[in-house]
């Protein structure tokens, strides 16, 4: 059948059979499974230098456990037929527990896998005048 894909990352012709069910399969799987995107398919500068796979940390597992409670608990009110909210965070964090990371490739997730949203990722910075 030969290959697919190019060094340069083109297609070098459709995919059929067995190659369009895995693409159809990790694109849906991306979609609903974040981590399983992350692990995957985001590429990241890494701290030692060049490009890799997301490995997550400790504080960002610890980080991914709350939202999956605030995320149940959202689900729990739409089936009783409440108002939802959705979910809402904010890191009040300290430095070099790869918080801003995690969170910029939560919202790319969105980004990537939802229809008609927008996103804003914004960090402050102290700085003197005068």
């Amino acid at each position: 059948m030969g290959r697919l894909v190019s060094d340069d990352g083109k297609l070098l012709r459709q995919p059929v059979g067995a190659e369009r069910e895995f693409i159809q399969n990790e694109t849906l799987l991306s979609k609903i499974d974040f981590r399983h995107w992350a692990e995957n398919y985001c590429c990241l500068k890494l701290s030692g230098g060049g490009m890799g796979l997301w490995k997550p940390w400790g504080s960002q597992e610890l980080c991914m456990e709350r939202v999956a409670r605030i995320e149940e608990r959202e689900w729990a009110r739409k089936d009783r037929g409440e108002v939802v909210v959705g979910i809402r965070v904010m890191l009040h964090k300290a430095r070099q527990l790869g918080l801003t990371s995690w969170s910029r490739m939560m919202l790319m997730h969105g980004l990537f896998f939802s229809r008609h949203i927008g996103a804003l990722s914004a960090s402050i910075g102290l700085a003197e005048i005068g």
